[in-house]
């Protein structure tokens, strides 16, 4: 690899560039927790590239690995103290304000600080994400800034294990790569089904001088560690079963339950015969109207105030009533109606049948529909506020690497087993993510765990 020495100035004026804008920042804030991190991630960065790159084409690596990891870091910072100077407290979403407070609360926990909060309220941000910033600010406070770089350093980790997987498959890799999966133990149960078919395959494909006793014996312990962490989820037998799908349909649901950027249609799990009634906005206890009484099907889709017109939908109300149809006579009114677990601004929803065999069969219909959105979400025009620009030039960037991977892809072809492994790697996501993100907003942050990998395939 040698790069033209024009664009080795140009790279080398870069980092620089970067590089002062990182450190203005930083020594600016007095963050110099933050400076001192950013400098050691880099050094992990430097030795990691110096173990993988040959010797010959060291150099102009070096130049694009740390143009990469300068020009993250400036807009990081900068990111961060725009926030900070419109009143965001160095946060871009709410989520990232929650998971930082939930972090710091942990902290304080585990140092036994007295402290006061509202777990099941925070039950639902713990995760890795989590545990990564508890982690670092049990080390250095509540710095928000440092989590970046590390997360760059796991990222270049990764990519040296699927490096190291694709030369030798053998075992450590394996257990490598299961180690931190079993302390992340917020990941979901389909991630672990998702390892035992892909890393079998991968081991069996990989290029390599394994004999075949080999690769089957350290796919078959693939296997079995998916199946102790399945296991530890809970899961147990119905990973087998149709419960799988079932679930899969009950966690997309939740994702798109009440979320602005859903896709497709709010989603309400509903038991037959139930009762339940609109809530009624907080201001207003009391709807100025005679609440009527509707009889709904399972799949029935309402609307929450005016219809969509063109629409197939049931309109109703706060403090209607429904009664969901089911086997026998006709339903009447039970004695403790239900609250539908959803807002009134929630607009469009669709109620679904919670019985096992009907989330099943819905989750193999929905997979093309949730491929397209893993793919396209959220397409540049399809927005409702002037903020629902901004992500429109990432966007079209992403479509740009897309279609440079398919070509690259096709163009490899015939070394398919060298990119076995990280083409199953993007594939499998992609699919985890069409089968249970049910919140464009959510999937659009997911979705960055594999943007890397695709745009490697692309160049």
């Amino acid at each position: 690899m040698t790069l033209p020495p024009f664009l080795r100035r140009v790279e080398a004026a870069g980092i620089g560039l970067f590089s002062g804008i990182a450190v203005a920042w930083l020594v600016g804030d007095a963050n110099y927790g933050a400076l001192g991190a950013a400098g050691f991630f880099a050094l992990l960065v430097f030795l990691l590239t110096r173990a993988l790159t040959p010797a010959g084409a060291r150099h102009d690596v070096y130049l694009l690995v740390f143009l990469a990891l300068t020009l993250r870091y400036a807009v990081a910072v900068t990111v961060h103290d725009a926030s900070v100077a419109a009143g965001r407290g160095g946060f871009v979403t709410g989520d990232d304000a929650n998971y930082a407070d939930f972090s710091w609360t942990l902290v304080q926990v585990f140092r036994g600080e007295p402290v006061t909060f509202d777990y099941g309220g925070y039950l639902y941000l713990l995760g890795t994400f989590v545990y990564l910033e508890t982690a670092i600010f049990s080390l250095v406070g509540p710095n928000v800034v440092l989590k970046d770089s590390l997360a760059l350093f796991l990222i270049a980790a990764t990519l040296w294990l699927i490096i190291l997987f694709t030369r030798r498959p053998v075992l450590w890799i394996v257990l490598a790569m299961f180690v931190p999966l079993f302390l992340m133990e917020s990941l979901r149960f389909y991630v672990f089904i998702g390892l035992a078919i892909v890393i079998p395959i991968g081991v069996i494909l990989a290029t390599g001088r394994q004999s075949p006793r080999h690769r089957i014996v350290t796919s078959v312990l693939a296997v079995a560690l998916s199946a102790l962490l399945l296991v530890t989820q809970g899961a147990g037998n119905d990973a087998l079963s149709a419960s799988l799908l079932a679930r899969l349909e009950s966690e997309r649901a939740a994702m798109a339950l009440g979320a602005r950027t859903g896709f497709g249609r709010a989603v309400v799990l509903v038991e037959k015969g139930t009762t339940y009634f609109i809530p009624t906005p907080s201001p207003n206890p009391t709807p100025f109207r005679t609440p009527q009484v509707l009889v709904v099907q399972p799949n029935a889709r309402i609307v929450i105030g005016t219809p969509i017109p063109g629409r197939d939908a049931i309109p109703v109300l706060p403090g209607d009533v429904l009664l969901v149809a089911g086997p026998g006579p006709a339903p009447t009114p039970g004695p403790d109606p239900q609250p539908l677990p959803i807002s009134v601004a929630s607009g469009e929803i669709q109620l679904v049948d919670a019985s096992e065999d009907a989330l099943a069969l819905r989750t193999l219909e929905y997979l093309p529909y949730g491929l397209a959105f893993a793919l396209f979400a959220p397409v540049p025009g399809s927005g409702t506020r002037a903020q629902d620009l901004l992500p429109i030039p990432e966007m079209l960037v992403w479509y740009v690497l897309l279609i440079a991977a398919v070509i690259a892809l096709w163009r490899w072809r015939r070394r398919w087993r060298v990119l076995v492994p990280i083409v199953l790697f993007v594939a499998g996501t992609l699919v985890i993510f069409a089968l249970a993100e049910g919140n464009v907003g959510t999937l659009y942050r997911h979705r960055a765990m594999v943007i890397p990998f695709v745009a490697l395939i692309a160049a």
